[in-house]
């Protein structure tokens, strides 16, 4: 990729050759940009592989320079610090061991049981050199012979109390001297702490304060373990990236190591990235802390600026790890952290080119767009788009030369990994947001149910379907290759799909939504406006379930017109008609419909009532109460045809007309209320009237269009029934078994099985009126294969308490009775038969039958 940049000169990445051009002022949207140019020339590029952003940093070798380069980097433009910028260049390390514990070779040679290869992966190169000879002439070690620097770090360590040895005031300066200039100074277990005075003085760079409380017990200093963890911060930092990707989650298993009263202060820019885990063993049971005047103390409760627990830190190019108590112990988890560590920490360039892989794209996508490219009946089809946004870093080169110190160019890089994908999902809630799924190694979100078209195109196409998303709400976030999550973006699909049938119920649901007749309706093949489930579920409603939020703008004709198999409607009150001027023919022909609560509905904007319950054969009971028909011009046959309706109440603004269609009942026609059968007995409806009851009304009798007309005058709520006079039932067995008898029958009686009468009474006003059960012999008793030979006489005889009646073909009484006072009266009258054969003439032997009429007669 080629930059044209704020110079004369035009660098070409690959081949990092420079070529003297005319100023062009040209820029990807991925390269640097300059700010303000600098001693010499600097580009940089960021980019996303492999779920990675980072930015490659190439710049002109600068004549002279004494070190190397260190990089520098700010977000905020003005607080700079120098990132780790070696990847993939291979690191030479010098160890200064104590006594004879030189390990980190061996450490770094073992072999990772993972990959069959050293843990170094030929990275990371080793030499060691004792502390003893290392105090003597530090700078013999640390540079070659024309006093260059020939280390990319120091390794100070490690073995339990460091063996005893400490540094010596030439080696400190030295030592210092090195990490200033960018290079890598480590310090392993019992180095830097309290007992070795010279170590300490380096504890600065750490931003560490050393305590040396090591008597044991509760208080004292030293907190360690056998497993340790990232901390929550730092899980997902470079440190656990190179050169192995570490578990940011995992528990690593170490040799014990501890803390030595090296504490690590809250608000400094040490970074604490992995921390023991209980149990704490061996010398303290508890981790302790730093009190707000910097004193350890037990115990987290107040103002607390720091504590003991760690077992890495770092601070730019300087770091701590524990590693070493269990003198020589090194796990091959341990083993990676050091290699990742190290490089980590090396941040001096010996040449023109860097890579910076702890930037990370942090800025979310803006909250997604939806637009509607097409829609049908059934599903709705949306463009979802979103724009990831970028993070800016700012960086610049600093190269010692032997007089000067120089500054590259300072330039701004956007950071941007790109849309990954949407995450989108359906439910009731207004409010709610699309869950997400993290990889709990990664952090990358792995549930991306909406991809968008391309690398270069962040726009997506999402069907959703009538099924799936009536009455849902659909939110929808942007997610970035950082995983970086946008706002929410939430529409209400009830605006596309306000209503749907579900054939597992054989329910209609209408959801929130403004009803209007022009725009929802269609016309039918028959020339009528009709509403969208009409054509294909009107014969297969059975239910119908109004949510909140539903209103009408216009006219509601028609809504539920030919719903034949409708039973029940749910949530009416939802429905908002205040504006409504029309409901003509709004149940006509639901003609299973036996109940309906409309007494919430806002009428006073009517204008049309026409044909609203036309042929509700079954609807039963009608509150109008609340009805406002004042202003209604046209009612014409609103109640006709609707045979079943007995009960009928009105309000003081319920003002019907002449055209209604309201019908007078008809005499014998069977109500069935609360599972009690009543049937009619006037022609004319009767209201209520004081003290009278919906079965047993005490008001006026006034036919249809009495009703009509008084309602034009009529002040208060008016309840109106038919006439009705409970219905008294009669049962019994249908078979009387004589049971099978051989030899001669004469002059034998015969018994048949206990029988039972069950008289129901459920007659209005029934007490103290009479009633009986006749019986009659109404087919004599015939042979069952050839019925032209008959048992002649009558032989069959009643008896039931004590009373014996012989029946005939002539009606008689066999037991009466006069209603009670209560709910209902309900009797069980038991009687038996018998066949005396001494009565009558028996033409052959065979199997007999005679039909006996039981009739329950009401008197009067």
């Amino acid at each position: 990729m080629v930059a044209f940049t704020g110079g004369g000169d035009l660098v070409n990445q690959k081949k990092k050759t420079n070529i003297f051009q005319p100023r062009l002022n040209i820029q990807p949207r991925d390269m640097s940009t300059v700010v303000s140019t600098g001693d010499f020339r600097l580009n940089a590029e960021s980019k996303f592989e492999d779920g990675q952003s980072y930015v490659v940093l190439d710049w002109d070798p600068v004549v002279d320079v004494s070190d190397g380069y260190l990089v520098e980097r700010t977000t905020d433009g003005a607080n700079w610090m120098v990132p780790p910028t070696n990847y993939g260049k291979k690191i030479k390390i010098l160890n200064v061991y104590p006594g004879s514990n030189n390990f980190l070779k061996s450490w770094m040679d073992q072999v990772d049981p993972n990959t069959g290869q050293p843990v170094s992966m030929g990275l990371i190169e080793v030499d060691p050199v004792s502390i003893d000879s290392f105090n003597v002439t530090p700078d013999s070690y640390l540079k070659d012979d024309n006093g260059n620097y020939k280390y990319d770090g120091i390794y100070f360590g490690s073995a339990d109390n460091n063996d005893g040895k400490d540094l010596v005031d030439a080696s400190v300066l030295a030592t210092q001297r090195f990490g200033d200039t960018g290079r890598s100074v480590i310090f392993g277990h019992d180095t830097m702490f309290s007992y070795h005075t010279q170590f300490s003085r380096l504890a600065l760079n750490l931003n560490l304060k050393l305590f040396s409380n090591f008597a044991g017990g509760v208080n004292d200093d030293r907190v360690g373990s056998t497993v340790v963890k990232f901390t929550e911060k730092m899980k997902l930092g470079y440190l656990t990236q190179f050169p192995y990707k570490l578990d940011p989650n995992a528990e690593f298993h170490i040799g014990f190591s501890h803390n030595s009263g090296q504490y690590y202060q809250y608000g400094s820019d040490t970074q604490r990235w992995m921390e023991y885990l209980p149990p704490f063993g061996v010398f303290a049971p508890s981790e302790h802390y730093l009190d707000a005047n910097g004193v350890p103390v037990l115990g987290n409760s107040g103002d607390r600026t720091g504590d003991n627990n760690w077992y890495l830190v770092t601070k730019n190019n300087y770091s701590m790890i524990q590693t070493g108590h269990s003198t020589g112990s090194c796990s091959s988890d341990e083993a990676k952290i050091i290699a990742n560590m190290v490089y980590f920490t090396s941040t001096l360039n010996v040449l023109p080119h860097g890579e910076d892989h702890t930037v990370k794209d942090s800025a979310a996508p803006d909250t997604p767009d939806l637009s509607l490219t097409s829609q049908n009946t059934d599903q709705i089809n949306l463009n979802i788009n979103s724009t990831d946004n970028k993070t800016d870093y700012y960086y610049r080169v600093k190269a010692k030369t032997p007089t000067i110190t120089k500054y590259s160019d300072h330039v701004k890089v956007p950071v941007i990994s790109g849309l990954k994908g949407y995450v989108y999902s359906l439910d009731d809630d207004p409010a709610g947001e699309p869950e997400i799924t993290k990889d709990p190694t990664t952090g990358n979100i792995t549930n991306i149910n909406l991809n968008p078209n391309s690398n270069t195109d962040n726009q997506a196409p999402l069907t959703v379907n009538r099924s799936n998303g009536a009455g849902k709400y659909l939110h929808i976030v942007a997610v970035d290759n950082a995983n970086n999550v946008s706002g929410t973006k939430t529409i209400n699909l009830s605006d596309y799909f306000w209503w749907d049938y579900k054939a597992a119920t054989k329910a209609l649901t209408i959801y929130s939504h403004a009803l209007n007749f022009d725009n929802d309706t269609q016309t039918g093949s028959n020339g009528l406006k009709e509403w969208p489930w009409w054509s294909s579920y009107r014969t297969l409603i059975e239910k119908v379930v109004i949510k909140p939020g539903v209103s009408s703008v216009n006219k509601l004709d028609n809504l539920f017109v030919d719903l034949n198999a409708l039973v029940s409607i749910e949530g009416m009150e939802n429905l908002n008609t205040d504006q409504t001027t029309s409901m003509q023919s709004f149940l006509k022909n639901c003609t299973s419909l036996k109940n309906i609560d409309v007494s919430r509905l806002g009428t006073s904007a009517l204008t049309n009532t026409s044909e609203m319950f036309y042929n509700c054969r079954a609807l039963e009971v009608l509150d109008l109460r609340n009805f406002d028909l004042r202003n209604v011009s046209n009612s014409s046959n609103m109640f006709w045809s609707t045979p079943s309706l007995w009960q009928l109440i009105l309000g003081e603004n319920t003002k019907l007309n002449s055209d209604a269609a309201l019908a007078n009942p008809a005499v014998e026609t069977e109500i069935v209320d609360a599972g009690v059968t009543y049937y009619v007995t006037n022609p004319q409806w009767r209201e209520i009237g004081s003290g009278g009851t919906v079965h047993d009304p005490k008001g006026l009798s006034q036919t249809a269009a009495q009703i009509i007309s008084d309602s034009a005058t009529a002040t208060g709520i008016r309840i109106y029934v038919w006439d009705q006079q409970g219905k008294q039932t009669l049962a019994t067995t249908g078979n009387i078994d004589f049971g099978t008898h051989r030899g001669s029958i004469r002059e034998h009686d015969y018994m048949s099985t206990a029988q039972e009468f069950n008289i129901t009474d459920n007659r209005n006003a029934r007490s103290g009126k009479s009633w009986r059960i006749e019986g009659a012999v109404t087919k004599q008793f015939e042979l069952a294969n050839d019925t032209t030979k008959k048992i002649s006489g009558n032989p069959i005889y009643y008896q039931s308490n004590g009373a014996t009646t012989n029946l005939t073909s002539t009606a008689q009484t066999l037991y009466s009775g006069t209603g009670g006072s209560g709910y209902q009266d309900i009797l069980a009258i038991p009687w038996t038969m018998s066949f005396k054969s001494q009565a009558s003439t028996i033409p052959v032997p065979g199997q007999y039958k005679a039909t006996i009429t039981y009739t329950l007669v009401n008197v009067p």
